[in-house]
């Protein structure tokens, strides 16, 4: 089941880089910026990057620690 989650967040890594040249995953240590949108207005929320190792140039994941994947999943509120 691991296998198949990791596949999967790989599959949807690099469908969304090749998606839109634009489009890009913050390097290791960087941070990810997310927008969410619901009814009190639009609120932005930061988190480090500590889970997926991309080269954004090659539109490929290099690494994916799932460990730190899932606990990211698991307690973040997004």
């Amino acid at each position: 089941m691991l296998a198949a989650v990791k596949g999967e967040v790989v599959r949807s890594a690099e469908t969304y880089l090749k998606a839109d040249p634009a489009d890009t995953i913050p390097a290791l240590g960087e941070a990810f910026v997310i927008t969410s949108r619901g009814p009190g207005g639009p609120t932005t929320k930061t988190y480090v990057n500590d889970w997926i190792d991309v080269d954004n140039a090659a539109d490929k994941v290099r690494s994916v620690d799932m460990a730190k994947y899932l606990k990211s999943v698991a307690t973040r509120p997004y």
